[in-house]
């Protein structure tokens, strides 16, 4: 399956489509039938429309409403739509069905299996793409979604990143000291060398889940291999060291992802605080507390508190905190 050109859309603050619908599932009570696990991707669909309605600026055209300054990416583009493009890249791949169905189950937590309730993986990505079908549209007929004016960024085609993903599957797959799998060699090397900061193969997703996902990433599509590769990795409670971290984010800026994405429910061996390290997006410390004054600030605890607790994405958890404790302590220290 070529690499898809349409516009990456940039609206989601955290994991969509299939990805984020087998997150639902990991947070909810394993349904008890297939009602009640149709019911669950009902209600993620619900959840997008009450958070993302859409609104009068849907009458306008595209051009016209590039001009006046708003976002063409998503507001027409519901969740359904995202979900039905994850799954048809799935039902439509030639992927055998097991290996589909140890995706799902890996990412979604296992506590959904479609085999158990009487029909195929494959049936069950089917019935997903039912339900959302039955909705209303959200989009404008005859129009098809553009990127946003203020980003007007493209996904990658697949093969300018399909190797790194791979890559990365199979580091995971060398710290489980896996000898090969699904073509990944060395990696009896890399379990050797594997860092001590990451968890031994007894907390790794099987062989054949890593397998599988790899199998996504190179006969779907690499996006959104990588997608349900950082879910199972959530699932399976992996620890992930820095270095790897920060590849994982540099993969997702790629895409287009947002960066809660790769941050939300990984478990990440973050280094010491080290308060020498200046290095954060936007302003910091006590210079981003005395930008928050202003002649209504009443609420000097609160805005304190949200400095304090300031952590930049890819930030060791307290850093604000220990940035904004030093810069006082050497203001108070200078009288």
């Amino acid at each position: 399956m070529t690499g898809r050109q349409e516009p990456y859309y940039v609206d989601y603050d955290a994991d969509f489509g299939l990805s984020g619908l087998a997150e639902a599932f990991t947070l909810s009570p394993a349904p008890e039938d297939t009602g009640a696990a149709l019911g669950l991707v009902t209600a993620k669909l619900d959840a997008y429309d009450r958070e993302c309605p859409v609104g009068s600026v849907d009458h306008l055209s595209a051009d016209e409403r590039s001009i006046l300054g708003y976002d063409t990416s998503h507001d027409d583009w519901g969740y359904a739509e995202e979900l039905r493009e994850d799954v048809r890249g799935l039902v439509e791949s030639p992927l055998a069905d097991e290996a589909i169905r140890a995706v799902w189950r890996a990412a979604a937590g296992g506590g959904w299996d479609p085999v158990a309730h009487g029909m195929s993986a494959r049936d069950w990505l089917r019935r997903i793409d039912e339900t959302c079908a039955a909705r209303p549209p959200r989009k404008v007929p005859g129009r098809r979604p553009a990127p946003g004016s203020w980003w007007g960024a493209w996904r990658p085609a697949a093969d300018e990143v399909r190797d790194d993903v791979v890559a990365e599957i199979a580091g995971i797959a060398g710290i489980a000291g896996i000898a090969e799998i699904a073509g990944i060699a060395e990696a009896a090397e890399a379990a050797e060398t594997r860092s001590c900061r990451e968890r031994s193969a007894g907390f790794l997703p099987s062989p054949d889940i890593l397998s599988a996902l790899e199998e996504v990433a190179v006969r779907v599509h690499p996006e959104l291999g990588f997608r349900l590769f950082l879910r199972a990795l959530k699932v399976y409670s992996v620890r992930i060291e820095k270095a790897r971290y920060d590849r994982f984010q540099a993969l997702g800026e790629r895409f287009g992802h947002p960066a809660a994405l790769i941050d939300l429910g990984l478990d990440i061996a973050w280094p010491p605080i080290d308060t020498a390290r200046r290095d954060a997006t936007w302003d910091f410390g006590f210079s981003h507390l005395a930008g928050q004054a202003h002649q209504d600030w009443r609420d000097s605890r609160g805005e304190i508190r949200k400095t304090a607790e300031g952590d930049d994405f890819g930030q060791t958890p307290g850093s604000a905190a220990a940035v904004l404790l030093e810069d006082t302590l050497r203001l108070l220290r200078s009288a």
